[in-house]
């Protein structure tokens, strides 16, 4: 009996490490698209991983709100990094125009496969002059 809820425990934390690990691949890949920019602001975000103030710290944002309609699963398009305290103030509003520009601009940018991104990565916002 023992035996079975240790080796229920060990699963159990195998399956959260490996989680952990695609999310933080995640966050990473999703850093890159962006530019190192936080979507809400424009401000740049510490490197994924790294410690740093609390209010600063790196949060994944449904840019589209999931109690509006916003896809929870299936794809990266209603997802951004953001700020914490950026995350916090934007609560569950309605994205603004500029805001969901800049999640398609990701969105296409994560759709590319990488060796294509290298040849012809811009920075988001050295488009707009921001």
């Amino acid at each position: 009996m023992a035996s079975k809820r240790r080796l229920r425990r060990q699963r159990e934390k195998a399956a959260q490490k490996a989680m952990s690990n695609r999310a933080e691949r995640f966050r990473k890949r999703l850093y890159r698209a962006q530019g190192g920019r936080c979507y809400l602001c424009g401000r740049m975000m510490p490197p994924v991983g790294e410690l740093c103030h609390p209010q600063k710290r790196i949060t994944t944002d449904h840019i589209r709100p999931k109690g509006d309609g916003g896809a929870i699963r299936g794809g990266s398009g209603n997802i951004a990094l953001a700020h914490w305290l950026c995350n916090h103030k934007k609560a569950d509003r309605l994205p603004t125009a500029c805001e969901v520009l800049f999640g398609q601009i990701v969105k296409d940018i994560m759709k590319t496969p990488p060796t294509m991104r290298k040849k012809r990565f811009v920075k988001p916002f050295e488009m707009y002059g921001r």
